[in-house]
């Protein structure tokens, strides 16, 4: 099994190195709209890939409450998120992008704003040539209800919480 590490914070040479050793083959970083430290930069990328790391990446722009989620919000979000994968990184074809849910949300939030979201998401995503596989990152009861019930996700990521 791929043994990963999810870090908001980026990573140097000297990180990438003591991670390979410790046998991780993925980091996981985090696209977002505005100038944050924990964005992901293409000088990092390269280096993560140039020393044999798979990068997974992961939209979240403050996706931690329920109030962070409607169909503007998502297509917003996927549109950010397609573009910098696209134009700034340069990431894979076929490669997903996920999007956080990043609180403890109820089925009623699932089945409403957070539903809502994903479908915008996966509208953008198609209009701009589906490139790019949509991904969940949240409980597995959202991860569940997005991606099994809902089939608005390629791939889920269960989260601590």
């Amino acid at each position: 099994m791929a043994r990963g590490l999810d870090t908001a914070t980026p990573c140097s040479q000297a990180t990438i190195d003591a991670v390979i050793r410790e046998g991780y083959t993925f980091i996981v970083r985090y696209y977002c709209t505005g100038n944050l430290s924990k964005k992901l930069r293409l000088d990092e990328a390269r280096r993560l890939s140039d020393s044999g790391l798979w990068v997974v990446a992961v939209f979240q722009d403050y996706n931690n409450a329920v109030h962070r989620f409607s169909s503007s919000l998502g297509a917003a979000n996927a549109k950010a998120a397609y573009e910098y994968a696209g134009g700034a990184i340069g990431q894979p074809s076929e490669t997903p992008i996920y999007f956080a849910v990043d609180f403890d949300a109820t089925h009623a939030q699932a089945e409403g704003p957070i539903r809502d979201y994903f479908v915008a998401v996966n509208d953008v995503f198609a209009a701009a040539g589906g490139k790019y596989k949509v991904g969940v990152y949240g409980s597995g009861a959202v991860c569940r209800y997005i991606k099994d019930d809902c089939k608005l996700a390629d791939y889920s990521w269960l989260s601590m919480s």
